[in-house]
C-alpha cells in the first residue's frame, strides 16, 4: 500500500525560535511578501482528536496536508495581493481565538512555497520553476530506479477496480468478518494441533529447489493483498491513481497508490484501506493451512504449506509491522490519531542529537504528554528496528550474484550512510552562526568515537583466522549397505553414537519376501507329506521325486531366510555412526547394495 502522509503538520509545529537580530530581521522581510494560493488546491474539513483540522489536497502531485484553523485562517486570506503582515494585521483584529505569530506565519510562508502551495512573483519565476523541475526529476530518477528499491509505475487500475468491486466488496464487509474469524480460529486450531509436523515440514519450505514456488506463491500473494487495498478504497468512494512494482533486491513487490484516502474523513476507513491487504492475505493463509492438514504428502499439500507460511508470517513481520512504513504504521498512526508518527519521531531524534550531541540550539517540538511519550518510544523502536533491516539487506547484497552483489551493498552503504554524514558536514558548513554545532562538543565526541574504534581494534583479543574452503571426511569410513530390499521399519541408532561390532543399526521390511518365504514352507510341508504317502504305498520312484523336490525346497528356504536376516542391518566393526537427519529415512524404501 503506497499512501503520502499529510506532511504540512511538521511544518506547522509550533516552536520557540532563536533569539538573534539576523533572525529577526528576515522575519520582519518576510511580512513584506505577498502570497498566492495554487488555484487547484481543495480543502476539507476533518475531525481528528477531537478537533477539526482542514485538509489540503494538492491534486497534480496526488499528496495531502492537514493543517489547524489558525493556519488555515492565516491561508485564506493569501491572495497574491494582501502581504503577509497585512494578514496578520487583520487576523489580529479580528474575533479569531488564536492568531499566528510572526515567527510561526513565516515558517508557515517557507512551508507553503518549499511544497508549492503557494508562489510569490520570484517563486512563480519560469527560470526557477524549469529548475525546480529539473531537480524533482533527478530525485524521482533515483527513486526509481535505486537499485536496492526500484519502483516502476505501470498503469492506471482506477477503471479495473471500478468494475470488480460491486462484485468483491463482500468480503469485506462487517458480515464476512465472522466467517473469516470462525476460518482463521480453525486454522490455528489445525496448526496448533499439528504443531510438529508444520514445523518438520517448513524446514523444506526455504530450499534452492523451491525457488519457483516460492516466487510464484509471493508474487500471486502480493497481487491479491493490493487488489485488496484497490477495492476497499473504492468502496468509500476514493480513487485508485497507479500501480506499478517495487523490486527490493530485485524481489517483486506490488503496490497500489491509494493515497487518495487521506479524504476519507473517519480514521476507521482509513484504517481499514490500509489493514484490507493483511485481512485478505490471513484469509489465504488459513485457508491453505486447512486443505495442508487434511491431505497428505502431495504437490497440493506443499505448495500450500508454503502459502500458508508466506502469507501470515510475512505478512505479519512486515506489512502488520508498524516500524516500518507499511500497512501497520498507518493503522497505528490513524488509531493514535497522532499524524506524521514516522517523520515526527524522526525530528526527535534530529533534534536529540543537534542539541545533547552537537550542542545546538534545538527546540523540540510541543506535544501533549501522552503523544510526546509514544512518539520518542516509537522514534527509537523504529531506529533500531531500521539498523536491523538496513544490516540484514547489506549482507543479502553482499552475498547475491556470486559475490557480485558487493557492489549492491557498497552502493546501500553509500545511500544510507556516505551521503547523510555528506549533507550534515554540508549543512554544518553553510549554517547561520546560531545554527551551528559547538565545535569542541563535536571535537570531544569524535576523540571519544575514535578512542573506542581504537580500543576495539587494538586491545580486544582478535583471533586473525584466515578462512578458506576445506572438506573434512572421516579415515577410512565404512559404508553401511542394505543386504536385501526393502522399507526402513525402524532406526535404532543417532549420528555420533558409538556402536558395537553386529549390533544392530535399523530393521527393514519386506512383505513380499516374507510371503515368498511362508509359499515356499507351506509346499516344503506339502512335499514331506507325499513323500511318506509314497513311501507308505511302497511307491519307490514318486517317494524318489519327492525327496529330491523337498531338497531343493530346503535350499530355496535357506536362501530366503539368509535375505531377510539381512534385513536386519548390523555394524560391521567398533565405530561412530555417521550420518544426517537419520530419523528421516524411516518409511524409505531401500534398493539392495
Amino acid at each position: 500500500m503506497v499512501s503520502t502522509p499529510s506532511s504540512g503538520s511538521d511544518a506547522l509545529t509550533r516552536q520557540s525560535p532563536p533569539e538573534n537580530s539576523e533572525y529577526d530581521h528576515a522575519v520582519r522581510e518576510i511580512g513584506n511578501l505577498t502570497l498566492a494560493l495554487r488555484d487547484d488546491l481543495k480543502f476539507q474539513s476533518q475531525p481528528f482528536d477531537g478537533q477539526n483540522f482542514i485538509l489540503i489536497e494538492h491534486p497534480l502531485s496526488a499528496t495531502f496536508y492537514r493543517v489547524g484553523p489558525a493556519e488555515y485562517a492565516f491561508l485564506s486570506l493569501l491572495d497574491g495581493r494582501t502581504t503577509v503582515a497585512e494578514v496578520l494585521s487583520h487576523l489580529a483584529n479580528s474575533a479569531s481565538s488564536e492568531v499566528l505569530t510572526a515567527h510561526e506565519a513565516a515558517g508557515l510562508c517557507k512551508w507553503l512555497i518549499e511544497a508549492e502551495l503557494a508562489s510569490t512573483a520570484e517563486s512563480s519565476d519560469p527560470l526557477r520553476r524549469s529548475a525546480a523541475a529539473r531537480k524533482a526529476k533527478r530525485g524521482g530518477f533515483w527513486r526509481n530506479w535505486n537499485p536496492i528499491a526500484m519502483r516502476w509505475p505501470l498503469v492506471n487500475p482506477d477503471p479495473v477496480f471500478t468494475a470488480i468491486t460491486p462484485c468483491l466488496r463482500w468480503l469485506f464487509t462487517r458480515w464476512a468478518f465472522a466467517p473469516w474469524a470462525v476460518i482463521v480460529m480453525l486454522a490455528l486450531y489445525h496448526a496448533a494441533a499439528d504443531w510438529p509436523r508444520v514445523v518438520a515440514s517448513s524446514s523444506a519450505v526455504v530450499v534452492l529447489g523451491n525457488a519457483w514456488w516460492l516466487t510464484a506463491c509471493w508474487v500471486v500473494l502480493k497481487c491479491l493483498h493490493e487488489l485488496a487495498h484497490g477495492i476497499v478504497c473504492k468502496m468509500y468512494g476514493c480513487s485508485v491513481r497507479g500501480a506499478g512494482i517495487i523490486l527490493v533486491l530485485f524481489a517483486p513487490i506490488a503496490y497500489v497508490d491509494v493515497t487518495s484516502s487521506w479524504r476519507c474523513r473517519s480514521k476507521w476507513e482509513r484504517m481499514h484501506i490500509a489493514v484490507a491487504g493483511i485481512y485478505l492475505e490471513l484469509l489465504v493463509a488459513a485457508a491453505a493451512m486447512l486443505i495442508w492438514s487434511h491431505t497428505g504428502q502431495s504437490v497440493v499439500n506443499h505448495v500450500c504449506l508454503n502459502v500458508a507460511i508466506m502469507a501470515s508470517v510475512t505478512t505479519l513481520l512486515f506489512n502488520a509491522n508498524p516500524l516500518m512504513r507499511f500497512d501497520g504504521y498507518y493503522v497505528l498512526a490513524d488509531w493514535l490519531e497522532i499524524p506524521n508518527l514516522h517523520a515526527r519521531g524522526q525530528q526527535w531524534l534530529t533534534q536529540s542529537a543537534r542539541r545533547y550531541l552537537l550542542g545546538m540550539n534545538a527546540q523540540h517540538a510541543a506535544w501533549t504528554r501522552g503523544s510526546g511519550l509514544v512518539i520518542r518510544v516509537y522514534a527509537l523502536a523504529a531506529f533500531a528496528w531500521r539498523i536491523v533491516v538496513c544490516s540484514g539487506l547489506v549482507m543479502v547484497a553482499a552475498t547475491m550474484f556470486h559475490g557480485a552483489g558487493i557492489v549492491l551493498a557498497a552502493f546501500a552503504l553509500i545511500l544510507w550512510i556516505a551521503m547523510p554524514i555528506g549533507r550534515f558536514v554540508a549543512a554544518m558548513v553553510r549554517a547561520n552562526p546560531w545554527e551551528r554545532p559547538s565545535w569542541k562538543r563535536l571535537s570531544a565526541l569524535g576523540g571519544m568515537l575514535s578512542g573506542c574504534c581504537a580500543l576495539l581494534f587494538l586491545v580486544v583479543p582478535w583471533p586473525g583466522a584466515c578462512i578458506a574452503p576445506a572438506v573434512v571426511d572421516y579415515s577410512q569410513p565404512t559404508i553401511v549397505r542394505a543386504g536385501c530390499s526393502g522399507f526402513v521399519r525402524e532406526i535404532r541408532v543417532t549420528a555420533g553414537e558409538l556402536v558395537e561390532q553386529d549390533q544392530i543399526l535399523a530393521l527393514l521390511e519386506n512383505k513380499q519376501l516374507q510371503f515368498e518365504l511362508d509359499d515356499l514352507r507351506l509346499n516344503q510341508q506339502k512335499s514331506r507329506l507325499l513323500c511318506r504317502i509314497s513311501e507308505t504305498r511302497q511307491m519307490l520312484a514318486e517317494s524318489q521325486a519327492e525327496r529330491e523336490r523337498i531338497a531343493e525346497l530346503n535350499k530355496r528356504v535357506s536362501e530366503k531366510e539368509g535375505q531377510l536376516a539381512q534385513l536386519t542391518v548390523r555394524a560391521a566393526q567398533r565405530g561412530y555412526v555417521i550420518g544426517r537427519n537419520l530419523e528421516t529415512q524411516v518409511g524409505r524404501y531401500l534398493h539392495e547394495g
